[in-house]
This record gives C-alpha cells, sequence and structure tokens, in this order.
C-alpha cells in the first residue's frame, strides 16, 4: 500500500477463524439438506404409478 496515499503502512486484518468455520459449516449443512430432502421425496415415488395414465 502506498503510505501517501492511504495514511497507512499497512492493512490492520483480524482473521476470526470460529467465523469462517462456522460459515463454512453452515454452508456444508445448508447443502447437504437442500441435496437430501428432494431425493427422499422422489425415492418414494412408485414407478409403475408414476407411468400408468389414467
Amino acid at each position: 500500500m502506498n503510505e501517501t496515499d492511504y495514511y497507512l503502512a499497512y492493512a490492520p486484518v483480524k482473521i476470526q477463524w470460529m467465523t469462517i468455520l462456522g460459515i463454512n459449516l453452515g454452508t456444508i449443512v445448508i447443502t447437504l439438506l437442500f441435496l437430501i430432502l428432494p431425493s427422499l421425496v422422489v425415492s418414494k415415488i412408485a414407478p409403475v404409478r408414476a407411468i400408468q395414465f389414467k
């Protein structure tokens, strides 16, 4: 960083690992739910009944 432009010699950054871990775990849980729930619904459909024309 150019100190004359930003008035700082460095950019202070604090990484909070628990926050990053929580966001990643939450994303994984939500993604798995959105993948597993439709699979459970589709697995309950009987192919023979779905193909029948009434």
